[in-house]
């Protein structure tokens, strides 16, 4: 998988704000991951819509822990893209 797309901004502005900025049409996977500071409902409608697949981590909400399910799910999703995740760390340790 490639990177095809990138979005610049300051670090006051959370990634979440440039989501869509970076998802690439061209790409013929159409498959999304992402971890847990991007999932809203309106955001999955749209993209859902427009024929992307995502594969977004859940957040538990306060008072209501995941359930076993969605633990395994997540751990499941971490598995891709900690495969790309270890690189840019290792690249930020040089």
């Amino acid at each position: 998988k490639l990177m095809r797309r990138i979005h610049v901004s300051d670090a006051a502005e959370h990634d979440s704000q440039h989501f869509e900025a970076v998802l690439d049409p061209q790409n013929t996977s159409r498959v999304v991951y992402a971890d847990k500071a991007y999932p809203s409902r309106e955001r999955d409608a749209r993209l859902t819509a427009l024929g992307w697949r995502l594969q977004l981590q859940r957040k538990a909400q306060a008072g209501k822990p995941l359930s076993d399910c969605q633990q395994r799910r997540n751990r499941r999703l971490a598995s891709p893209r900690e495969r790309v995740e270890h690189v840019y760390a290792g690249m930020s340790q040089m």
